[in-house]
């Protein structure tokens, strides 16, 4: 039996952001964010995604990206 994990909810810090703002680094690993997809609230308000900053704590959520890469489907932030 496989579980998915997709709704799960995860944490951690930004590490970094790329310079395009296409991936945001987490624990190290590189994840996607998709334009139009990828959805950031920010204190329960919707935000643009060029408001990641690294040292930010964050909790989010995970879908398949593109080639099947991890790319963030809901963010979290303070």
């Amino acid at each position: 039996m496989q579980a998915d994990e997709s709704a799960s909810l995860r944490q951690g810090i930004v590490g970094a952001v790329d310079a395009r703002g296409n991936r945001v680094q987490v624990q190290g690993i590189w994840i996607d964010l998709v334009a139009g997809k990828t959805q950031l609230l920010r204190s329960g308000r919707a935000a643009g995604l060029d408001t990641l900053a690294a040292g930010e704590p964050i909790r989010f959520t995970v879908m398949s990206g593109r080639a099947g890469a991890p790319a963030m489907k809901v963010i979290y932030a303070p």
